[in-house]
């Protein structure tokens, strides 16, 4: 399973100084509002407070919609990737649930061949089994 945890939506806030320091974390400046961050530089923001002024606190529910989002958007590659190399029929009978019926494919190549041993020739690629056993019917009168 990914880690969709590698990025997040924080706040920025600008700490103001007390004494010359940045000592009061609690006191401070909204910067930038939902700015998306790595984890990693969430984390060396934070631990540089003293030096930089800066502090980042997570929005918790921002940043659970972008997980969500991740999740959504690596199904949908896992797919782009899927429907290479599938056709568009195949595609859709499986989304919608229905599967190649193998036995359909065998009747019809069993018909192809039936119909080849009756004419020496090949039967059209497009005929269905209707049109087949119709054609076979008709050259067996």
């Amino acid at each position: 399973m990914e880690n969709y945890e590698t990025s997040l939506v924080a706040d920025q806030y600008r700490v103001n100084r007390l004494n010359g320091g940045y000592e009061d974390t609690k006191n401070r400046t909204l910067v930038r509002k939902g700015m998306k961050v790595t984890v990693d530089y969430f984390e060396e923001v934070n631990s540089l407070t003293q030096v930089n002024g800066l502090i980042f606190i997570k929005d918790e529910e921002a940043s659970a919609k972008r997980v969500e989002q991740q999740k959504e958007e690596a199904k949908k590659r896992e797919l782009e990737v899927a429907v290479e190399g599938i056709s568009a029929k195949d595609l859709i009978n499986e989304l919608t649930g229905k599967s190649k019926d193998k036995e359909v494919d065998e009747e019809l190549e069993a018909l192809r061949a039936e119909y080849k041993e009756l004419t020496g020739k090949d039967a059209n690629k497009l005929w269905k089994a209707p049109k087949l056993t119709a054609e076979i019917e008709e050259l067996k009168k």
